[in-house]
């Protein structure tokens, strides 16, 4: 049975079906229901009912003078509507439902006001297409600005850019952009900057899912068999200044672009790594090589982060000049580790593969200080770093001498692990001992470390700085070697390199002057340390001469 000619008998049967409209219905259709009788139909066009599930679709036009017409009616059911919807296009339709004559709209006005207690649900327009850029095989989306900029640019470059856009797979062929470098080549000078970043801008959309893969070195092992476009580029920037600029302009679109440039230049075209070079100085963005190079590192690293730490040797092996006393790649490291990566960061440095701190003093000092501020787990890291790399103690105390006992806990805990490796000569000695009094105790447990470890050799050192001493640093330190006699194994300090430490206390002071002081009935407490480290009589005294 057609759907015009179903019966509706099941839709009476709802108590939510409104009585008067129900006897409406039966006595204007009676076709419909031959069960029913038949009472002779009121004067009057009366619109067509559908049946539960059914919509009624109808359409208005209107008049020149203000009125509206109304279009045939017709009547689909719920699986008819949705490819009535999708085929009608252009004009204005208003959906009709029958809703019981007591029900409330949203806007809480009763539905139930028109005589056949029909209601419009909602009224369907067409949505505005925006205007595009008619291209080579079609046509490409774009805002209104960078179509106007887009339409300024002579047509053949046009369609070769567009055509960058119209590969149904997605994939951009590096013949394609073969073509463009050539273009560039050829048009540079038509190009000016502000065409150049058009082209930029274009190549970046065209390249957006390519650059969203990451950089993977193994992508460019086999680069005449299959090429990826970001790596093909980068390969012909290498080679070609007129790619070297159009990645500049990329840059300005893609901020993956200096990176993925470096990384592919320090992992198969290290000799060509000064292409790197050429691209940051031409960048306006970062004024100089390091502020480009961290920019670059930084977005590798929240990309990439095990691309990032895999290639740091190779980075600090290429970039040492640039790299030295560089505290903001260092914040970088030590933001992002994770302790898989720690430990294979501290392996690497651990074999010399490559250097962080370096052997400059200033530069460690300036390292170190500059990590003060970081959280607790990166100064841990810092310190890690720092032993595993493992520079000379006489290069990292003094920069211990300027923490704060009160304020810098993490680092004056790495201080005490680093230092348990041995100075490696009379400078780490002085140093150690000439630090101020109120880091004392790590004073204490390096020195005693030292010293039970290998006696002889830091007796001589110790001597020699004694002998050295001036009355400015003479009480600090007998203050420092006070303190580690009860650490120390017995008298070995003393006993060790033919009491060296012994004879160079015993010279500071001269018998002329220990009886001086004593005449006048004070005596000295620097010589009173000395008795007691030396654990010696006082020397004999002069005779005394007659009056």
């Amino acid at each position: 049975m057609c759907v015009c000619c179903r019966s509706v008998e099941p839709l009476f049967e709802s108590s939510r079906f409104d009585d008067g409209l129900r006897q409406l219905i039966r006595s204007t259709f009676p076709e419909f229901y031959p069960q029913a009788p038949a009472p002779q139909p009121e004067p009057g066009p009366h619109p067509s009912v559908p049946e539960d599930n059914d919509v009624i679709i109808t359409s208005s036009d209107k008049g020149a003078e203000g009125g509206s017409t109304e279009k045939p009616v017709v009547i689909v059911s719920d699986e008819e509507e949705e490819e009535e919807r999708q085929g009608v296009q252009g004009e204005d339709l208003e959906i009709i439902g029958a809703f019981s004559g007591d029900e409330e709209g949203k806007e809480g006005e009763p539905h139930g006001g028109s005589s056949q207690g029909f209601v419009a649900i909602a009224e369907i327009s067409p949505e505005p297409v925006e205007e595009g850029v008619e291209g080579v095989d079609g046509e490409v989306e774009m805002g209104g600005e960078e179509e106007d900029r887009l339409c300024l640019l002579p047509e053949s470059i046009r369609e070769t850019l567009l055509s960058l856009l119209l590969d149904n797979e997605g994939v951009v062929q590096p013949a394609i952009l073969d073509e463009v470098v050539q273009m560039i080549r050829e048009k540079r000078s038509v190009l000016g900057e502000e065409g150049m970043s058009v082209v930029g801008g274009l190549v970046a959309r065209a390249l957006e899912q390519d650059f969203a893969t990451g950089f993977r070195p193994e992508d460019t092992l086999s680069l005449r068999e299959s090429e990826r476009p970001s790596m093909a580029l980068c390969k012909c920037a290498s080679e070609d200044e007129s790619a070297l600029a159009l990645l500049v302009s990329l840059s300005d679109h893609e901020p993956s672009t200096g990176y993925f440039l470096l990384m592919f230049l320090l992992h198969h075209y290290r000799d060509q790594l000064s292409k790197y070079k050429d691209f940051t100085s031409q960048c306006a963005i970062h004024p100089t090589l390091i502020s480009a190079l961290v920019a670059d590192l930084k977005e590798c690293v929240e990309k990439e982060s095990s691309l990032f730490f895999d290639s740091l040797p190779l980075i600090y092996k290429e970039f040492a000049v640039e790299l030295k006393h560089c505290e903001e790649l260092l914040s970088v490291i030590v933001a992002n580790i994770d302790p898989a990566h720690l430990q294979i960061l501290m392996q690497q440095l651990m074999v010399r593969d490559f250097a962080i701190f370096g052997n400059d003093k200033a530069g460690i000092e300036h390292l170190i200080e500059s990590s003060l501020g970081l959280d607790s787990f990166e100064q841990f890291c810092v310190w890690q770093l720092l032993c595993a790399e493992g520079p000379d103690a006489s290069l990292v105390i003094p920069a211990i001498g300027k923490f704060d006992a009160q304020e810098h806990h993490e680092a004056l805990s790495g201080a005490i692990l680093f230092l348990r490796a041995e100075a490696s000569g009379l400078l780490g000695v002085s140093e150690l001992f000439s630090l101020p009094l109120r880091h004392s105790g790590l004073v204490t447990a390096a020195g005693s470390r030292w010293i039970n470890a290998k006696p002889s050799k830091y007796a001589k050192y110790l001597s020699h700085f004694l002998d050295k001493s001036g009355k400015d640093t003479l009480s600090l330190t007998l203050t420092h070697l006070q303190n580690l006699l009860q650490y120390l194994k017995g008298n070995a300090l003393f006993e060790a390199a033919d009491g060296a430490v012994a004879k160079a206390l015993c010279k500071l002071f001269s018998a002329d002057k220990y009886y001086r002081e004593r005449r006048r009935g004070v005596a000295h407490p620097l010589l009173v340390l000395a008795r007691d480290l030396c654990r010696l009589s006082p020397p004999n005294p002069p005779p005394r001469r007659e009056e």
